[in-house]
């Protein structure tokens, strides 16, 4: 009862039975400081939240252990997720939920890109929002949340990539062997070299290429 003796609901889920105290990584790629949390989220503003798998979210497989059937994945935003490749994705409501992938196909939202990912065994990773388009070049495509295209000339392709990310001065990093057959300092050098140029360039492996 409220103040005025009027009745009001509440979220006060029964967390009686939850035997991992620990944070929980949710279905929404958040971090949950205990499973309670994430039931006391669904109960407000998300009926579908569930818990993927048991610590924080993480931006690597290694030390995931999913539940049941399902399989970890590094998705589209370069988190890891547990993902059923069986499962049912809804269909979209929004055009917005449209992705187009590293591989030139259009899903229709992140659950279908997460999904082919699982069918595949490896990340496919995320061009851009919205659906896939001939672009021609770089000037074609829009990308959103401050990134910036790089023109992958391999396929003929754009891809919108993050490009605010600052290289340490450590000396530890090792140096790589990019798409491009010249020697960088380190991955991140290699990135920021790419961006520079609008160019995309990938890893072919650590060291020297020589």
């Amino acid at each position: 009862m409220n103040k005025k003796n009027k009745p009001r609901c509440v979220c006060a889920p029964d967390c009686s039975n939850i035997t991992w105290k620990g944070p929980v990584c949710g279905l929404d790629g958040k971090t949950y400081r205990n499973e309670c949390a994430l039931l006391k989220a669904r109960c407000k503003e998300q009926p579908e939240l569930e818990v993927q798998y048991q610590g924080k979210c993480k931006k690597t497989c290694r030390d995931v252990f999913c539940p049941g059937s399902s399989t970890c994945v590094v998705d589209q935003t370069n988190n890891a997720y547990c993902v059923t490749c069986n499962r049912i994705c809804p269909e979209p409501t929004s055009s917005e939920q449209y992705l187009c992938g590293n591989d030139g196909v259009t899903y229709s939202s992140a659950c279908h890109l997460r999904k082919a990912t699982c069918l595949l065994g490896r990340s496919i990773g995320l061009a851009y929002e919205g659906k896939c388009i001939k672009a021609k070049s770089c000037e074609d495509i829009q990308c959103t949340g401050g990134k910036k295209c790089l023109w992958d000339f391999k396929v003929g392709r754009g891809r919108c990539s993050l490009c605010d990310e600052l290289c340490p001065e450590s000396k530890s990093e090792e140096p790589v062997c990019a798409s491009d057959n010249a020697t960088y300092a380190s991955e991140c050098a290699m990135k920021e070299a790419a961006c520079s140029s609008g160019v995309l360039l990938e890893v072919k492996h650590s060291g020297s290429c020589n």
